[in-house]
């Protein structure tokens, strides 16, 4: 519950390498993308932006 409201919120988080600047998160948070893809409003999505070195980064057993 949001505000009282009984609508939901979504939160998601993306994970850079070569590092998300402002004008990127924004086209990103503008997009429709999520709405035409799962349905879910802007207005009700949080995205966290993360920027990561390679080395503190590691998937299947390696870091990139």
């Amino acid at each position: 519950m949001h505000g009282r409201l009984l609508i939901c919120c979504f939160y998601g988080g993306t994970i850079a390498f070569a590092g998300v600047n402002g004008k990127l998160s924004e086209m990103i948070c503008e997009s429709e993308i999520l709405h035409i893809k799962i349905s879910i409003d802007s207005s009700r999505f949080y995205i966290k932006f993360y920027n990561s070195p390679r080395p503190f980064f590691g998937f299947n057993g390696s870091t990139f």
